[in-house]
């Protein structure tokens, strides 16, 4: 199949999606309550998030590398568990509720760890299995600074990311900017819980953005990770373009803001030309923060479901 029509039907698939995540918002928005037991448990959400995925790796050259890569975010988690254990953080029984199954997405799995012995063989198996820019991080980390680590992976894959960005067709500039924001959500994230959750210096985190030391400069991003509850609101740190983000008065907020700005973003997108790259990129971003929101079980008001379902249809 050529390349446009190859497309074509790619963009259709993503817009049955679209459909089908429509309607559930609408009946999400009449249920006493968004949790998997009023809609779709988080196992068939993840299913059909790597089968729409899977689609347009296989149907949209131009998107398989990124949207890849986008799944490879949610394996940063896997790492993460991996690592814990590699490192005598944490002991290997009970991994399987935590660790996240990507299917034909996933490069380390629960049993591939009982051969390791160190993080040394992490690296080697993601070096063997083509994960070249996160490899070299894993083989570098220092012993006792696993945040540090995490911290250099996050940054490894936010530049890969805007790299497959800034490498997309010209005329879809749509597509970069809903990747721009995902950046700037991996961004807040880091600065939000590497100092006080990572033990990694404020001025560490603000190497690792991406977006926010482009926008903001490093003194000025340093501060941002510096931040704590009591020194004033936390928009207010931030430029003035950022309009959405002037009210936030913690991290909390500011994610949230963030979140439904992309969340506008991917609808504007939905309603551009029919087969812009941004329209299957939108809606692997919405499948996304709806499994984000299911993967977090009843809607109990959490700071964290909160900041889930802000960049999802869930939220109507």
């Amino acid at each position: 199949m050529r390349a446009a029509p190859r497309r074509a039907f790619a963009v259709a698939r993503a817009r049955a999606h679209a459909g089908r995540l429509r309607r559930r918002a609408e009946v999400a928005g009449r249920a006493v309550g968004l949790s998997p037991k009023d809609g779709i448990e988080p196992a068939i959400v993840r299913a059909e998030f790597l089968a729409l995925c899977g689609a347009l790796a296989r149907g949209c050259p131009e998107l398989r590398a990124l949207v890849t890569h986008l799944v490879a975010r949610r394996e940063l988690g896997n790492v993460a568990l991996a690592l814990a254990v590699l490192t005598n953080r944490r002991d290997r029984v009970g991994l399987d509720p935590l660790w996240e199954p990507l299917g034909d997405f996933a490069h380390v799995s629960v049993d591939d760890l009982a051969g390791w012995q160190a993080p040394a063989d992490l690296a080697e198996h993601l070096g063997s299995r083509g994960v070249e820019w996160l490899a070299p991080v894993v083989r570098r980390g220092r012993p006792g600074a696993l945040g540090e680590t995490l911290l250099a992976a996050g940054r490894a894959w936010a530049s890969r990311a805007s790299v497959l960005a800034r490498g997309l067709p010209a005329g879809e500039d749509r597509a970069v900017a809903l990747v721009e924001w995902v950046l700037l959500d991996a961004d807040f994230d880091w600065l939000r819980r590497a100092p006080a959750r990572l033990g990694v210096a404020p001025e560490v985190a603000a190497r690792a953005t991406v977006v926010v030391a482009a926008r903001l400069g490093a003194t000025r991003t340093g501060a941002l990770a510096a931040w704590r509850e009591g020194e004033g609101p936390l928009g207010e740190r931030l430029p003035g373009r950022w309009a959405w983000a002037r009210a936030a008065t913690g991290w909390d907020d500011l994610m949230v803001a963030a979140r439904h700005e992309r969340r506008r973003a991917c609808l504007a997108a939905l309603m551009g030309p029919p087969f812009a790259l941004a329209v299957p990129l939108a809606i692997v971003l919405l499948k996304s923060a709806e499994l984000d929101a299911a993967a977090l079980g009843p809607a109990d008001g959490s700071p964290a479901r909160r900041r889930a379902t802000a960049a999802s249809l869930l939220e109507t």
